[in-house]
């Protein structure tokens, strides 16, 4: 009875920090991109759903979040650039961050690979 209780508890915990956290990630995600909801809307999703997503107002189910994903790397193409995201990206949360983060690394590297001083400690502490 008490790890019915548990388990219950775990999945509605579950499933209240993932439809929390979706809408924090797209929101955040699309201003990166520097993107309207409009942008982000396209042909099959109006920038309604999307300004209701971003407002925790109705949950973000994959199908949708694979549009954005889709309607963002439109954009981004359109743009020439090489930025991507991807539907886990939206979906799970601390992924797009954790990307943006390796890439700054790399720079750093890249410009101070030399550094025999380099501490990622360090580095990532003021990340």
């Amino acid at each position: 009875m008490v790890s019915a209780i548990i388990d219950v508890y775990h999945l509605e915990v579950n499933r209240e920090i993932k439809h929390t956290i979706n809408w924090e990630n797209l929101k955040s995600i699309r201003q990166f991109f520097n993107l309207k909801q409009s942008d982000i809307a396209g042909e099959h999703i109006t920038r309604n759903l999307v300004s209701l997503i971003e407002n925790n107002k109705t949950p973000l189910n994959e199908k949708t979040a694979r549009l954005i994903s889709d309607n963002i790397n439109t954009h981004m193409e359109q743009r020439h650039s090489l930025a991507r995201t991807s539907l886990q990206d939206i979906m799970v949360p601390g992924i797009f961050n954790a990307k943006i983060e390796a890439d700054r690394l790399i720079v750093y590297l890249k410009d101070n690979g030399n550094d025999i001083h380099f501490n990622l400690d360090a580095y990532l502490k003021k990340a």
